[in-house]
């Protein structure tokens, strides 16, 4: 009992980083800063802007921003009349709220975006609220969308796509420990991140949004991901990985396949072989409509015995 106790007081503390304080201006706007231990001059800003539920973040901005004149701290990058500007006026840190305001933001797809207004400080308990509250909608988005894609899908394809979202609900389940308390930020963040990557996966099912042709990430009902591009003179070049593969193996098979218009071949050069004769790799990709179809041989030595690359991978669209 004495060495325990001498062991648990040696190891050190988890480092728990450097101060961090949130601030929110509604329910889809946050502000996460960072104190710089070495600077005191400085914060690390982190702008988040939330959607719709069945969007999640849909804007990000990290950076820093530094004391421009008392209680007043501003970013600037670029030159006028576009240059992006972030002001935080307060004292970061305290209680008392944060006067943001920000000038030619601009998100992903180019469009504007202007955040203003009264940030106020979101204690831990209120974090996790939030943050479950985000949970609780996209889980409710996700099924209306479940039953509009069955009305898609019609009586013939509903087995089929019930089974493919029980899989897609096992997979939320198992990105958090069973043995850990269901509450909590990091759960809920978990939660909320899983249910928006089924959300994801139930849009790319009917191929509605699909883009065509064979280029493009695609996903499996159990999370493995395929990665597509067409290179001219060459042929498809691909990236297939396994969620579940055994600990020594990669769960990757990669190469450039002989592309037939919608069927694309590949086997593994004879040259790549190992010491032992390994056979060669061999997989056919087929192409139908937004879904292509996978069957591999010979993979063990790269996910492990059992362990299967093959299957139906779905064409992922972008979020609204």
């Amino acid at each position: 009992l004495w060495l325990s106790a001498a062991r648990a007081q040696e190891e050190p503390l988890p480092d728990p980083g450097p101060p961090q304080y949130v601030y929110a201006l509604d329910d889809q706007t946050e502000l996460t800063l960072t104190f710089h231990p070495k600077d005191q001059k400085t914060w690390g800003a982190e702008l988040r802007l939330y959607g719709e539920p069945a969007q999640g973040q849909i804007y990000s901005f990290t950076g820093d921003v530094r004391l421009l004149t008392k209680d007043v701290y501003e970013y600037k990058n670029g030159t006028p009349p576009t240059q992006k500007q972030i002001r935080v006026a307060g004292k970061p840190g305290e209680k008392s709220p944060l006067e943001i305001s920000t000038r030619n933001l601009t998100g992903d797809d180019s469009k504007p975006v202007r955040i203003h207004g009264t940030f106020k400080p979101v204690d831990d308990a209120a974090l996790e609220a939030r943050m479950k509250k985000r949970y609780e909608q996209a889980d409710a988005a996700l099924n209306d969308l479940l039953k509009r894609t069955l009305g898609e899908v019609g009586k013939s394809g509903e087995a089929k796509l019930k089974e493919a979202f029980a899989a897609r609900l096992k997979l939320r389940d198992a990105a958090v420990d069973p043995e850990a308390d269901h509450k909590g930020l990091p759960y809920w963040t978990t939660m909320w991140n899983a249910t928006l990557e089924s959300v994801g996966f139930l849009r790319s099912y009917t191929g509605r949004f699909a883009t065509k042709g064979f280029a493009g990430s695609y996903r499996m009902p159990n999370g493995n991901s395929l990665e597509l591009e067409v290179v001219p003179e060459e042929g498809l070049k691909f990236t297939a990985a396994v969620l579940q593969h055994a600990e020594d193996k990669p769960g990757v098979l990669t190469g450039t396949a002989r592309l037939f218009t919608t069927r694309a071949v590949y086997k593994e050069p004879a040259n790549k072989k190992d010491a032992e004769g390994r056979t060669p790799v061999e997989a056919t990709f087929t192409q139908h409509g937004h879904i292509v179809h996978l069957e591999a041989k010979n993979t063990d030595e790269l996910a492990g015995h059992g362990v299967s690359f093959d299957g139906d991978y779905y064409k992922v669209v972008p979020r609204k």
